[in-house]
């Protein structure tokens, strides 16, 4: 092999090594600037990473779950009360039925809830 090979391969060694110098002289000021401003310390920036990937894991997944909840809450149909639908409003015969139907259908009421005040309001 030629001597130009062999200066080519040294000078790729030379740049892998500094390359590696300057990423590890720049982790170790993050570590540094991390420890000075936290009261968590960490000796090793692997276990600084290891912290940083661990606590955006658990926000992802909080947040995940407040989006969740947020979905629930505006999924669920508004219930009202059966005393309110009954009583709270006038209106005909027909508009009571509809209203019992609305709160069958969107679960306030049972199924024999609903027949026992559709009976009341028939008699």
């Amino acid at each position: 092999m030629s001597i130009a090979f062999w200066q080519v391969v040294i000078v790729i060694i030379i740049l892998v090594v500094a390359l590696s110098k300057l990423i590890k002289r720049s982790n170790q000021k993050e570590l540094e600037e991390w420890n000075k401003n936290n009261k968590r310390k960490f000796e090793e920036y692997r276990d600084l990473k290891e912290h940083i990937r661990t606590t955006r894991l658990y926000a992802k997944e909080d947040e995940r779950i407040k989006e969740k909840k947020d979905k629930e809450q505006i999924v669920k149909p508004k219930k009202e009360s059966f005393t309110k639908t009954m009583f709270g409003r006038g209106g005909s015969l027909t508009a009571n039925i509809a209203r019992l139907k609305k709160l069958y259908k969107n679960g306030t009421l049972t199924k024999a809830e609903f027949e026992k005040a559709k009976n009341n309001l028939l008699k």
